[in-house]
């Protein structure tokens, strides 16, 4: 479903498998950031994986809801390419995954108390991300709506 990210393996031997009778609504908790600026982010590429797990098993992508909240040092992945090259220097690595997961309808959100205090601007996240308040009320609101809590 994402080519050339989120690398699953299948196990053929496997007998637990996604239940394709439930309508998957999953919020992933993305706190962890790249080890180096030119890398795609661990949280993003997890949410790939989870969508190729989905497709592996047979699972319609219309069963699945996924959202992601992201916060603490992966903020900086949520900048637009152009305030990534102004402060990093190259274009964000992260651009063409964050596409290819809106395709997929993936909700994704940078908690505004993170950007702040990470010195960034408001206006500097990629026009993609939804501004939450802070990660702590969006993941609260998510699972108070039924979201599973996936976490780094």
């Amino acid at each position: 479903m994402i080519e050339g990210y989120g690398a699953v393996e299948p196990i053929p031997n496997a007998t637990f498998h996604l239940d394709r009778g439930i309508d998957y609504r999953v919020v992933f908790d993305c706190r962890t950031a790249a080890t180096a600026d030119d890398g795609v982010n661990p949280g993003l590429d997890r949410i790939a994986r989870f969508l190729n797990l989905l497709e592996q098993d047979g699972i319609p992508p219309g069963r699945a809801k996924l959202a992601a909240v992201f916060h603490s040092e992966p903020t900086k992945a949520t900048l637009s390419d152009a305030a990534y090259r102004r402060r990093l220097g190259a274009s964000n690595p992260n651009s063409e995954l964050i596409g290819l997961l809106k395709e997929q309808g993936v909700e994704l959100l940078v908690c505004g108390q993170s950007v702040v205090s990470r010195g960034f601007g408001l206006d500097e996240v990629d026009s993609r991300f939804v501004m939450a308040v802070s990660s702590m009320s969006a993941l609260a609101v998510y699972q108070l709506r039924g979201f599973a809590l996936l976490l780094e």
